[in-house]
């Protein structure tokens, strides 16, 4: 799941209206809280950290959602040609974006935040 940052509010009543897990809005909660409302151009981010620490293979599937002001939505399903392993930066696993982000201590401040 690729979920556009669009705030904490977005991204949760996207969770709680798809039943989706933390484990997978986790991506999107990364973008938002390092990079915070970039527009749509989130799902790259969010893309860009699946790839880096969880890693993709060939054949999964990844859906991007973004939405804009009004009634604006547009999601796409992409399917992955190719593995990109976590952490690989031969295989471009290892996105400058994400270099040196530390995912423990992001949970960390999350899970101190009122809910």
């Amino acid at each position: 799941m690729c979920i556009h940052t669009g705030g904490r509010g977005v991204i949760d009543a996207i969770e709680q209206q798809l039943a989706l897990t933390p484990q997978l809005v986790e991506p999107s909660r990364a973008a938002l809280y390092r990079y915070g409302n970039v527009s749509s151009s989130s799902v790259w981010y969010v893309l860009a950290f699946v790839e880096t620490f969880r890693g993709v293979q060939r054949g999964d599937r990844v859906w991007q959602l973004a939405f804009g002001s009004g009634f604006k939505c547009n999601s796409a399903v992409w399917v992955a040609n190719r593995r990109v392993r976590a952490g690989s930066r031969s295989s471009g696993g290892d996105h400058d974006a994400w270099r040196g982000f530390d995912v423990d201590r992001m949970r960390a401040h999350l899970a101190d935040l009122p809910h």
